[in-house]
């Protein structure tokens, strides 16, 4: 897994709260840095898809575990 440049950590935020925090991170990143994003929202995951796609920032990986938090690294 590739080393971010900077993360954020929402567990325990619902959404919409986890996306503006993840827009916020971003925006303070130069092209091509790397962000990883953490989360545990039921739809965290499908809403950084999402914005991703919309924003045009490219997802690295994916990655859940046992207490369904889900990282994510994004390549601003």
């Amino acid at each position: 897994m590739r080393t971010p440049h900077a993360s954020v950590n929402v567990t325990g935020q619902c959404c919409p709260l986890p996306l503006i925090e993840l827009a916020k991170a971003v925006r303070k990143l130069q092209s091509g840095e790397i962000l990883k994003v953490i989360g545990d929202d039921p739809v965290f995951e499908v809403s950084v898809r999402d914005f991703c796609q919309i924003q045009k920032l490219e997802i690295l990986a994916i990655e859940n575990d046992a207490s369904n938090q889900v990282s994510i690294l994004i390549r601003c």
